[in-house]
């Protein structure tokens, strides 16, 4: 087929079945009754209602006999001949969390990575990668969801909502999609003293000079930083301008100059950077070492308790609050709140410069709600800093939208569960029930779909706005089992139709070795 023919699936004889002992070729009039359109196979998504349906069009029945046993087909060939690159995308600078902690750029990824994804009953699993390919520059658009996670995918992409996957097409602003509750990262431990370090610097300190500069005016966290610095032959010098301090060596005791070779012998400060991935940036540029997003949590928690002492909050009505310039590290501060089951808000905002109250700069800020602050206090720890009136208060700051996104609503409507259906029907706005008095509907009245959902392992929060972004360089990404995975915090649908088919085959007559070519 030339890729000029106006079509993306070639109705059978195309479509092949092969087995050991015969190859049965699908004719056209059964397959066109069991597709009526390329665009109905083109829509095809793991544990999508319709999949049997379809796929009852592919093989004959009864399947045609093989040389094993209970007439089984071990060796099942699924071939799909279509139009190029017409896979469900992902940009190359969206991220995927690995189980080991790694926050791994979808352009970096590579088979072999495990990574987290959700299974049919909601719940969170583990699963591999098994392939990555360029797939060309296509239009991506910028998903924004109402706690402030993001994705860009092309239009042709599913997201999990409570009616099953759904392309990006055919989503709207206000529907709840799935994403993971929780990341249950296995994480190796990290010198708490440097985590500690990690925490005060990235929050505190200039890292763009020739002299690493920590500002703080707490003598608390002052004498607290000092002696988490001495096990790396580093202190604090004397104060400047009262707020400022030169991290420099105890020996010989002058500040390192990271850009002069001559003090490389004995660069103590250079050699702590680079052992734990401290890089040389700006404000906007900073981001959490690998080191410690691979740490355990009992590490992350002395970074984030640092990192919060430093930029962090606690405003008048209890939230918890951390603003930084950099998007990045706002983002990752999110991801890592996740790994102790703490939900929260990203947002922007504007604040006043500390040296020019008239000045205002956009800033990002994580908000921790109220109802998670019991444990964000039990993880980590509640930083001392209150949100000041006037000049010191975040610009345009919005109590009732923390306290509102928050709520942890049943993603359909209040008129589904009265409907008496176990299955939803089209999607519709409305209000919504919570989760716990959609678990007691559900155990009343014996709605089993309506308690997976109410049980599982998944926040739904809504979709805030889908923007055109234009076009990207994107990349299919295939998992080994489950059909999807999670990239920027969000369950995304596996990239590639034809392994989805696959894989559904091999779920449904119980076979492990069934492959698309």
């Amino acid at each position: 087929m030339s890729e000029s023919e106006g079509t993306d699936i070639i109705p059978a004889p195309s479509s092949i079945v092969r087995a050991p002992s015969e190859i049965t070729t699908v004719n056209s009039s059964l397959a066109k009754s069991a597709i009526p359109s390329a665009d109905k196979l083109a829509k095809v998504t793991y544990w999508k209602l319709d999949l049997d349906t379809i796929l009852d069009g592919l093989i004959p029945d009864p399947l045609p006999e093989s040389s094993g046993k209970d007439n089984a087909i071990h060796h099942l060939n699924i071939i799909i001949f279509g139009k190029p690159n017409t896979g469900k995308c992902l940009t190359g600078d969206d991220v995927v969390p690995t189980t080991d902690g790694s926050i791994v750029r979808v352009d970096n990824l590579h088979p072999g990575l495990e990574v987290f994804s959700v299974d049919e009953n909601f719940r969170l699993v583990k699963d591999k990668i098994v392939a990555v390919a360029s797939n060309g520059v296509k239009d991506v658009f910028r998903v924004k969801l109402s706690d402030g996670r993001q994705i860009k995918l092309t239009s042709n992409h599913p997201l999990l909502t409570a009616y099953g996957w759904k392309q990006l097409s055919d989503l709207h602003e206000g529907m709840p999609v799935a994403v993971p509750r929780f990341l249950p990262v296995q994480g190796k431990h990290l010198n708490h003293d440097a985590a500690k370090v990690l925490g005060y610097l990235i929050a505190e300190e200039g890292l763009t000079g020739i002299t690493p500069r920590f500002t703080n005016a707490d003598q608390t966290i002052i004498v607290d930083m000092g002696r988490a610095l001495a096990p790396f032959g580093l202190q604090l010098s004397e104060p400047i301008q009262q707020i400022n301090y030169n991290v420099v060596q105890i020996k010989p005791g002058q500040p390192f100059r990271t850009d002069d070779p001559r003090h490389q012998p004995y660069g103590y400060y250079k050699r702590f950077a680079d052992e734990f991935g401290l890089q040389r940036v700006d404000s906007r540029g900073k981001r959490i070492p690998q080191p410690v997003l691979r740490a355990d949590n009992e590490s992350l928690a002395v970074f984030l308790s640092a990192l919060f002492a430093g930029d962090g909050w606690v405003d008048m009505r209890g939230n918890i609050g951390y603003g930084t310039i950099s998007p990045v590290l706002a983002h990752q501060v999110q991801h890592c709140l996740l790994r102790f089951g703490i939900l929260s808000k990203l947002r922007r905002g504007v604040r006043a410069l500390a040296w020019d109250r008239e000045r205002r700069i956009v800033s990002y800020e994580v908000w921790v709600p109220l109802e998670y602050r019991q444990k964000f206090e039990q993880h980590i720890a509640l930083p001392e800093r209150k949100v000041l009136e006037g000049a010191d208060a975040v610009s345009q700051h919005e109590p009732r939208q923390v306290r509102r996104w928050s709520q942890d609503d049943f993603p359909l409507p209040i008129a589904y569960l009265g409907s008496g259906r176990d299955r939803p029907g089209a999607w519709s706005g409305g209000a919504y029930a919570s989760m716990k008095e959609a678990q007691e509907f559900a155990r009343k009245y014996e709605r089993p779909y309506t308690l997976k959902i109410a049980e599982g392992e998944c926040f739904w929060p809504r979709i805030r706005s889908i923007e055109y972004v234009g076009p990207a360089q994107t990349f299919d990404v295939q998992v080994e089992k489950t059909g999807n995975l999670v990239v920027n915090d969000i369950f995304v649908h596996n990239t590639t139709l034809s392994e989805s088919i696959a894989q559904a085959l091999a779920k449904r007559y119980g076979q492990e070795n069934v492959k698309a070519l």
